[in-house]
């Protein structure tokens, strides 16, 4: 038996939280391609060349957007082609390429118009780069582009080419997001200023686009789509409209609609091996189109995973893929070593495909689970794995809500039809159920239920909620956390706020600080993560008296804030001191911050968090007139807004 101490144990799970909201560990800042200054080819480009050394290094690896897989060929002359799904607008088109020694280079760009090749710019580089370097951009002339093709002329024998991206000056919708449900799927994305609408596209392949759905301005912040097939892949983009014309379409994604339920954040897991890119966390991260990859030489594969509290769980589902053609042998078991119980086990036949597969679901013995893991056997290699999901008739509570308050928090939740009561669980020490209080309260607390006489210190209760139904308990919800506090909070920077900063650290892209999701965040690339200035420009001046970030650290201390006001053209210092900021993995709301009153064009915040990371979930702002207040600790819920006449 593996024994864990309770301090360990504590330390893990703070580490496990806060690692949320931090990049991911082991990736260094080149995959963010440093220097590419354009986008990358849609998604359903067909690709071709003159040719390509092997299997690993087709010409598809110019458009994927990672610039560490490359089409190479061993010659001085080449030509690479690429022809979009749909036309694309562009003024530029920009290359990358690695390092095979000293050379000279020249890149001839042609475009498609009207099924006709012309050539539309040329230059030549030379070249010693150490590693993957960005090429100087080749303009083109400005317009509309069913596909282009790069002509390759070196001194050397080896040909290389990272990615190909094109440039634009049209404003397109960026950060397409995507989750799954029941015969659905949801929608969000960066609006486009001065959009009247949105052009969707979707369909089963990628860039075979079957249906087009056009939305009003507002639908950016969350579009379902109903009435989809359950395990059929869609591929999505959205393009925005402006009267009769529409931008470039965004980057492409993919879902799979599903039923079933995620597997608990409050757990571990892992694996017998994985490639670094490709780690085991992905099979639980809500994300079909990122994979679990083993990495082992024999074709043997397993999965652990094992939870803070019970599940009831009657089926597991596996979303998996599969490169090549191959037959799989999956075992579903409980238990490691001499303990192991074998729940399930099936052989299927996968086709070699980009598409993920959802299997049909393993059925297991129903009942209360504390650890579920998957062996998995393959005719070849390698082994993938979507998405980990499970099945239960004892429904898990959903969406559980937290609004804090001084000394107390409230409690909301989705209703179970059949609840006759609920069970309340709540603590300070996460995942730990055996050190938490319990309520037991009426089927009809859903609404608004109020836990009273905490403990207002800075750090978050952690709450559990199961529906009771005929005496018997249902699955629990996920963990939702709250700080009780004395102080109020603020409103969020109004729509169409710019954001600027001095770089970020993988995505966590400054728009983060200003998109109104605290499960998102701002992290610089500067002061290696731990310091750096970020910019909210305001499309009208706004009347504010304080300013209130959002942001934890761990451990808990004191970070140096200098916070500028922008008048005219002047900055104006509206303070300059110490603030503490507390650990609250789900986003911890500080002490506002009081600044000279007054109507400013924008903020201006230098950030100082060493020895630790600086990690910015969002900054709200306190109005001198009457709005609405926020007052929610929920993780990346939509909170009350502010409005578009906030100006003054």
């Amino acid at each position: 038996m593996k024994i864990m101490s309770k301090g360990f144990k504590w330390y893990i799970c703070c580490c496990m939280l806060l690692v949320l909201m931090l990049p991911a560990a082991g990736r260094s800042h080149a995959d963010t391609m440093e220097d590419m200054q354009g986008t990358t080819l849609p998604g359903g480009t067909v690709y071709t060349a003159s040719g390509f050394s092997g299997p690993t290094f087709e010409p598809e690896n110019i458009g994927d957007g990672d610039w560490y897989s490359l089409w190479r060929l061993n010659a001085r002359y080449a030509w690479l082609e690429a022809k979009f799904p749909e036309a694309v607008q562009m003024k530029a088109v920009q290359l990358s390429t690695g390092s095979i020694g000293k050379r000279y280079e020249t890149y001839t760009v042609e475009g498609l118009q009207n099924g006709q090749w012309s050539r539309l710019g040329k230059k030549t580089y030379k070249l010693d780069p150490e590693g993957n370097v960005a090429l100087a951009p080749i303009p083109v002339p400005e317009g509309w582009y069913d596909g282009i093709r790069v002509k390759i002329q070196s001194t050397r024998d080896w040909l290389l080419v990272t990615e190909l991206q094109y440039i634009s000056d049209l404003d397109s919708p960026s950060e397409l997001k995507t989750t799954y449900g029941d015969q659905q799927l949801g929608l969000t994305w960066k609006p486009v200023s001065g959009a009247s609408g949105y052009r969707i596209r979707y369909g089963p392949e990628s860039g075979g686009y079957t249906q087009t759905l056009d939305v009003s301005a507002d639908t950016y912040s969350g579009l379902t789509i109903p009435n989809l097939n359950n395990g059929q892949v869609y591929y999505l983009t959205v393009a925005a409209l402006t009267g009769n014309s529409r931008s470039n379409y965004s980057n492409e994604i993919l879902n799979v609609p599903v039923t079933g339920f995620d597997l608990p954040k409050a757990m571990t897991g892992g694996s017998n091996g994985e490639w670094y890119r490709n780690p085991a966390t992905n099979t639980r991260d809500h994300n079909m189109s990122t994979t679990w990859r083993y990495n082992g030489s024999d074709p043997q594969g397993e999965l652990y995973y094992e939870f803070f509290y019970p599940l009831y769980i009657s089926e597991l589902q596996l979303t998996v893929s599969a490169a090549e053609d191959s037959d799989l042998t999956y075992t579903v078991y409980k238990g490691r070593g001499s303990s192991e119980q074998v729940l399930a086990q099936r052989q299927v036949h996968l086709n070699g495909s980009r598409n993920p597969v959802v299997l049909d679901p393993f059925p297991v013995t129903p009942g209360w689970y504390k650890d579920i893991n998957v062996r998995i056997q393959s005719s070849t290699a390698p082994i993938l794995v979507n998405e980990v999901r499970y099945n239960t008739d004892h429904t898990p509570v959903q969406n559980v809500k937290v609004t804090s308050g001084n000394a107390q928090l409230t409690l909301t939740w989705d209703p179970i039809v059949e609840a006759d009561q609920y069970r309340i669980k709540y603590g300070m020490d996460y995942g730990n159920n055996a050190n938490t209080q319990t309520l037991t309260v009426d089927k009809d607390a859903y609404t608004g239920y109020k836990l009273t006489g905490l403990v207002n210190n800075g750090s978050p209760y952690y709450i559990e909620v199961q529906a009771i139904v005929n005496g018997e308990a249902y699955g629990y919800s996920e963990i939702a956390s709250g700080t009780p506090r004395s102080y109020s909070t603020g409103d969020f920077l109004p729509l169409g706020t710019m954001v600027t900063a001095s770089g970020s650290f993988n995505d966590n892209y400054p728009s983060h600080a200003a998109d109104r999701d605290f499960s998102s965040s701002w992290v610089p690339e500067t002061g290696q993560s731990r310091s750096g200035t970020i910019n909210f420009a305001f499309a009208r001046p706004i009347d504010i008296h304080a300013i209130q970030p959002v942001m934890t650290m761990y451990p808990p201390g004191a970070q140096h804030y200098v916070i500028y006001g922008l008048k005219g053209r002047e900055w104006i210092l509206l303070y300059d001191g110490q603030v503490q900021v507390p650990y609250n993995a789900s986003g911890g709301v500080l002490e506002p911050i009081p600044v000279t009153p007054g109507k400013y064009e924008g903020l201006m915040l230098t950030i100082d968090a060493s020895p630790n990371w600086l990690v910015l979930q969002e900054l709200l702002v306190f109005y001198n007139q009457p709005v609405g207040t926020v007052s929610s600790d929920t993780y990346g819920q939509q909170l009350p807004t502010v409005s578009d006449d906030t100006y003054q």
